[in-house]
Formats: structure tokens, sequence, C-alpha cells
């Protein structure tokens, strides 16, 4: 019987996919030959699923998530709501972020500068600023809160089967006060609420969410361009095989040096941009898990008896 690990990317709303490819895996019994899962950002949460739930909890969980789960407004859209204001249009938020994730370096401020200027045709209250309004949510750094996430991760996650796990879980975050990159493992973690912050922290998108304290260090998500690693392969480099789960196809084209691969498995439609990362509606995520079911069965149909054997 082959052994491996497999590394899932970050991507947001497209990680549905990479629970489309862990169904090809699980109808063919291939997960049972998993020894170790790696994750960035939105792949974090699912290598966590993979390790502390089942294919039919995680298939749940992403069908049953909504939008307002993960994008659930901070104290702006509360303010403008207020002041009898049109509802912050998302278009000038996931742009900003946008220019954020391509230049890892900009600015918070003048990123939320930016917002600011868009935004003062939606603000009529002259006894409230556009300035003071944005000066806010980037003061707390952030845009979106997660709350709700956080329970959904709770919730989704059986603590005691990722402590017995033999499956080790690798999660990547990236560390504000270090400058470095940092990896973690789940199965090693005392308690349930550290793991809830190791995840959030990994998928902490600067401007979208707020960085994340795990004991003395705030870190932010460990899959930013440049600064991060989005298909987090080291922690699985000293096993013989390895299936990789890339949500884009650039990410796709990662060197063979040190890894000895099964299947690099990307998307044959593309999966959007930005917006894609940000869509968690429901029709989105069943088209996203269709498609990565067939995407791995396409790659790994051929060689589905060698890994069984």
């Amino acid at each position: 019987m082959c052994k491996f690990g497999i590394a899932f990317s970050g991507g947001g709303g497209k990680g549905a996919y990479e629970i489309g490819v862990w169904k090809y895996l699980h109808e063919e019994g291939l997960e049972k030959n998993v020894v170790a899962v790696s994750g960035t950002s939105v792949g974090a949460l699912n290598a966590a699923l993979f390790v502390g739930s089942d294919y039919e909890n995680a298939e749940k969980v992403w069908l049953n998530i909504s939008p307002e789960d993960v994008l659930d407004f901070n104290i702006v859209d509360t303010l403008l709501r207020t002041m009898g204001t049109p509802a912050l249009d998302k278009s000038l938020i996931f742009s900003a972020v946008n220019s954020v994730i391509k230049n890892p370096y900009s600015n918070y401020f003048s990123a939320g500068n930016n917002i600011v200027e868009r935004l003062k045709k939606y603000i009529k209250n002259p006894f409230v600023s556009p300035k003071e309004v944005i000066d806010y949510h980037i003061d707390n750094g952030h845009i979106f809160v997660r709350e709700k996430l956080s329970k959904i991760i709770n919730k989704s996650l059986d603590f005691e089967k990722i402590q017995n796990s033999k499956i080790n879980c690798y999660v990547t975050c990236y560390n504000l006060r270090k400058a470095q990159l940092e990896r973690f493992d789940l199965t090693t973690e005392s308690n349930l609420s550290k793991i809830n912050e190791i995840l959030l922290a990994s998928s902490a998108i600067p401007i979208a969410f707020s960085n994340v304290k795990v004991e003395n260090y705030n870190y932010i998500d460990g899959g930013i361009p440049v600064i991060g690693d989005n298909v987090p392969l080291k922690p699985l480099q000293d096993l013989d095989n390895n299936i990789v789960i890339c949500l884009d196809k650039k990410s796709g084209k990662i060197s063979k040096k040190n890894y000895k691969y099964l299947g690099v498995i990307t998307p044959r439609k593309w999966l959007g941009d930005i917006f894609g990362t940000f869509d968690f509606s429901h029709n989105k995520i069943e088209k996203l898990i269709d498609q990565g079911y067939e995407d791995a069965k396409a790659k790994l149909g051929p060689i589905a008896g060698f890994l069984l054997n």
C-alpha cells in the first residue's frame, strides 16, 4: 500500500475544490493511505478537518456555510447602516484586499485611505466623516470579524481525534514580529482553543481579517505572496510520496527537486480571481466540490490501483 501526504493550498472560498479532491480519495478508499497533511490558509482548515473529522462532516460544513459566516462585516458596516446609508459596497473592500495581496509590503493605512476616497459618496452624515469610520477598522486591523467562523471550527473538529491521530497535521502561519513563516503540528497542541487560534491565524488575510495572537506572537495568513508559502510542501519533504492540491495553475508550477509526487492536482477550469477567494455562495461551493472530484479522478484514476496495492 502506497503511503503519501497531502498539501492543501490556500484560496479562500476556492477551498471547496479541495473537498472535492478529498471526496474522490474517500470514495476510492485512498484516504487511509495518508500519513501527513499540510495546509495554508483555507488549506489549513481543510487539513484540520481531514485529521479531526471525516469526509461526510467536512462536506456538510462546507455546504452549510454561508458568506456571512466568513465575511461578517465589522463595525464599519454597522455604522453605515446606523447612519441610514447604503450598506458597504463589498467590491470596494475586495479591491483593497486584492491590492494588499498583490503587494504584501503595502501599508494598511494607504489601503484604508484609498477606500475612504471611494466611500465618500456613501456617507451623508455631516457629524461622522468617512475618515473617522475607516480609521476605526484600520486601527483595529480588519474589516471582517470571525466569531461565527471560530464557532464553526470548534463545532466541526474533534479535539480528541486530532490528539490521537497518527496523521501529522502541519499548519503554516506568518509571524509578524519575527517576519518569518512558522509551522505548527496540530496533533501536538494541548487544547482546542490554541488549535482554533492557529487556524484563524493561518487564514488571516491582511486588511480583511485581524491578525491573530497565538501565545506571545501575532500571526497573519501563511500564504501571502513573496513572504508566504501558499503550497506548503516543506513539512512533507521527508515523505516518499505526496499529492499536492493547488487552487490555481500558477501555484501548480512548483519545483520537483526535493519532492516525489504522485500527482499535482490543479483546476482544469479557472476558479476565479480575488472575488472567487471571497465567494462562499452555496452554488459556487457545490460546483467547486464537483470540479475537484472530477479533476482528482482524471489525475489519480489511472494510478488508483497502484496506490491501493
